[in-house]
């Protein structure tokens, strides 16, 4: 059975002060562990955990979840969402005129096994980490990026590695495609901290580039340009192989006001 792609978190180290920091790290896990998942039992099927865990966050914030679509709406949200399309005839009348109690699991299971599915999943992806940047589509082509992307879903890699081989731009002479997110933001290291942030951590922390953000007292200037630095060293550079990202010795350094204090700090 095929694994839906998982938040991955990568932590870097980066100095934190500040008063309240403990205090707002006990209050995020006091949050967090009222909406807690239990425990599930060992060797039940996933779908059935994930199950548990909707129903417990249903019972948890009081919902009532609407009742299951109907044969129709499921096929085409189904066809929509796995491969980008809706079904055609003939796959239609097959579904609805079947009579299996798991013919809605079976289809699920049918079209993530599908080539579609993968060049569906790629095309989905290559937006959503890269933009729609109708110049570069042809370099994302070309260096192997779609190629990547297809192959790692039609091989059900778990996205916690497809974001290590992103993030750590490690070249292969056999594969270098994850290279490119790196790659195309051409040694711009605030944007590839901003894209980062957003597309693995889920946090925008743009607003943190003059200051702590203002809304989110996590979020410290610290951090922007912390994970400017962290990737700073690298440098695109191309080699007989292809594109790689080289790293350097020193990175240098970007100095910024911090607004609160109004000192002047340097990230190495």
């Amino acid at each position: 059975m095929r694994t839906v792609p998982s938040l991955f978190i990568l932590l870097i180290l980066i100095p934190q002060h500040g008063r309240g920091q403990s205090e707002r790290i006990a209050t995020a896990n006091e949050a967090h562990s009222q909406h807690a998942h239990p425990s599930p039992p060992r060797g039940v099927n996933p779908t059935t955990i994930i199950d548990l865990w909707i129903d417990h966050g249903y019972a948890a914030r009081d919902v009532k979840p609407s009742p299951d679509s109907g044969d129709q709406a499921f096929l085409r949200r189904v066809y929509l969402d796995l491969v980008g399309r809706v079904p055609t005839a003939a796959e239609a009348r097959a579904f609805l005129t079947d009579i299996n109690s798991n013919k809605r699991a079976t289809l699920v299971e049918s079209l993530l096994n599908s080539t579609e599915y993968a060049v569906h999943m790629a095309q989905t992806f290559d937006i959503m980490l890269l933009g729609r940047n109708e110049g570069q589509r042809t370099n994302r082509k070309k260096h192997g990026w779609t190629v990547y992307l297809e192959r790692s879903f039609a091989e059900n890699k778990p996205w916690n590695h497809i974001a290590r081989d992103i993030l750590l731009a490690r070249a292969d002479k056999a594969d270098r495609g994850h290279l490119w997110y790196l790659y195309e933001r051409r040694d711009d290291h605030q944007a590839i901290a901003e894209s980062i942030a957003t597309d693995f951590f889920g946090v925008d922390i743009a607003c943190a580039q003059c200051h702590d953000h203002p809304l989110a007292e996590e979020i410290m200037q610290q951090h922007y340009w912390g994970l400017v630095a962290f990737y700073k060293r690298g440098k695109n550079t191309r080699t007989a192989n292809g594109v790689a990202i080289a790293e350097s010795a020193i990175g240098g350094f970007d100095s910024y006001t911090d607004a609160m204090s109004g000192a002047t700090d340097d990230a190495v």
